[in-house]
């Protein structure tokens, strides 16, 4: 898949509105980055491709494994939040946890009640495992130079709490980009995507696929 795959979004009053759309990274379509299932637990690397040259590799921590079945949805959910909500020019941004949740990746879940205590530390812990592991492959697409590279890659480099939240505070995180994953937003080699509906996939496996036919 090669640069003259990457679409443009245009919008009019026929077409959702901006708020529901967000872009998808093209790379992150041909190289999936979490496990099908919640536990990772004990995994440390996994292929990405038949020949073995891509693979997702992690540290070998108890605390943050490879990125499990919730991490696409937390990815598109700051990636949506990025693009709309935050200044998309900056690789670093500020994401507090409840309105990433209740926003970006639940749109259309939490009307009556909020997300619960726990919903909301697995999704910070996917963060970090994001930010834990790193995509390797020989064939990640560079728009600027229009050709597939080696590349030893992160979608999420560093992860801070700025605050930790209180009962009438929220939790506050600063999330930078991977240079090569936010250089690659930058230049646009993305494809427009209805987020709501995307988010609203329930099953693991939906998601990707829905990834791969759209694309």
């Amino acid at each position: 898949m090669g640069a003259e795959n990457a679409q443009v979004v245009y919008l009019d009053d026929k077409q959702s509105h901006l708020d529901d759309v967000a872009f998808d990274e093209m790379n992150l379509v041909e190289l999936p980055f979490a496990l099908l299932t919640r536990d990772t637990a004990g995994i440390y690397e996994i292929p990405l491709s038949a020949d073995g040259k891509s693979r997702l590799a992690c540290l070998n921590s108890s605390e943050h494994g490879l990125p499990n079945s919730l991490a696409p949805r937390v990815v598109l959910g700051l990636m949506w939040m990025w693009k709309n909500e935050r200044d998309n020019e900056r690789q670093t941004f500020t994401v507090k946890l409840r309105e990433l949740v209740e926003r970006f990746m639940y749109p259309d879940r939490f009307k009556t009640y909020g997300p619960n205590s726990d919903l909301l530390r697995a999704v910070e812990r996917q963060i970090n495992c994001i930010a834990n592991s790193r995509i390797h492959t020989d064939r990640w697409w560079d728009a600027g130079l229009k050709c597939r590279q080696k590349a030893n890659v992160s979608i999420i480099s560093d992860v801070k709490v700025l605050d930790e939240g209180g009962r009438h505070r929220a939790r506050v995180l600063q999330v930078t980009w991977g240079q090569a994953f936010w250089d690659s937003m930058v230049q646009r080699y993305t494809k427009p995507i209805d987020a709501r509906l995307v988010q609203s996939l329930a099953n693991p496996l939906d998601l990707p696929l829905y990834r791969l036919l759209d694309r």
